[in-house]
């Protein structure tokens, strides 16, 4: 059977599982035909209405991603070859080709991978002194409300600050932010996860910093969540600080990411936060893993897991975390 014959016939059968979701979740085929549209306009335009992001998430509650997961078949249509352009070592990592099959295959398996080679202490250190120039939002609690405010700079004084959050703009002068990004290593991960080529879709940068009550704030995304920012992607978690069990430890629990995973009780509450205490009668909290590592450690995650940050008792944590994606697609909303 020659190459055309076989694009067709894997197409169709992509068609079919559509038509079969469609009807076994409910959903109307008119609202499928306005999310293919909003991609299509995203190529030519960029950003998708806000409405068309909220159909998504919808998607993804009552199908618990088998409709993202057919969408991102489509686009592997006719199959790209992910191993041609295959790249194990970079001037800033070298990886062998059994290392890079095992990251692959904890990424599938657990949605996270941490890499066996790290950012240099002097990277690290270059990254964070050029932070102190950075804008950012910053997350500010006062009594029962959360305040943003933009600050040019780290702000002096930040003992009444729950994070703050580099505007993207003002990380593009970084050149170690830069190196990183575009880093031909990472992208053949991303890549190689994706099966089709990747792009930087997003790219953020915090300081979380300790608070008064020590409890979790939704806005630092300290509650149990997942993220719904394309059809598939993948985040990077470059800790530029050490993190113990005191300083903010990431939290993710493995599986979650994979289609079905999800209870439908939990979906339920849609893209919302979810405390721990009604996570944990699903998952006991010993299913849980905790991201304690040295500064320079990076992890690859697929966030569609459900994870979260928690809150510091003491110190600083600095961390990167670029998102790659095959689009851009859902990475900015458009006025209604």
């Amino acid at each position: 059977m020659n190459s055309k014959v076989t694009t067709v016939s894997a197409f169709n059968e992509d068609l079919n599982r559509l038509s079969l979701i469609l009807d076994k979740y409910q959903i109307h085929r008119d609202d499928l035909l306005e999310l293919f549209l909003a991609m299509k306009y995203n190529r030519l335009y960029g950003g998708i209405p806000n409405k068309t992001h909220l159909k998504l998430v919808d998607f993804y509650c009552r199908s618990s991603g088998e409709v993202q997961d057919v969408i991102h078949s489509f686009r592997l249509r006719p199959a790209r070859d992910t191993y041609s352009d295959l790249h194990l070592t970079s001037d800033l990592f070298t990886l062998s080709s059994s290392q890079f099959t095992d990251i692959i295959h904890d990424l599938s398996d657990d949605g996270y991978a941490q890499l066996p080679c790290v950012l240099s202490p002097q990277i690290c250190f270059e990254i964070l002194r050029s932070s102190d120039t950075f804008n950012y939002s910053c997350l500010q609690r006062i009594d029962d409300c959360v305040t943003r405010q933009v600050s040019m700079g780290i702000p002096k004084d930040c003992s009444n600050y729950i994070a703050t959050y580099a505007l993207e703009n003002s990380l593009n002068g970084c050149s170690h932010i830069k190196d990183i990004v575009s880093d031909p290593v990472i992208l053949s991960i991303v890549s190689h996860y994706f099966r089709c080529s990747a792009e930087l879709k997003d790219l953020s940068f915090w300081h979380s910093f300790p608070t008064i009550t020590a409890q979790p704030e939704t806005d630092a995304a300290q509650l149990f969540h997942y993220d719904l920012d394309e059809f598939k992607w993948l985040k990077l978690f470059i800790f530029l600080t050490d993190v113990n069990l005191n300083t903010g430890p990431h939290v993710y629990i493995p599986g979650t990411h994979k289609t079905g995973s999800k209870p439908k009780e939990l979906l339920e509450f849609g893209y919302a936060r979810i405390p721990d205490h009604v996570m944990e009668m699903f998952f006991p909290s010993n299913t849980w893993h905790s991201i304690v590592c040295s500064a320079g450690t990076i992890v690859i995650a697929d966030t569609r897991c459900y994870h979260k940050g928690t809150a510091l008792l003491e110190g600083t944590r600095s961390l990167l975390s670029p998102e790659f994606a095959p689009s851009t697609f859902s990475k900015s909303f458009l006025p209604q």
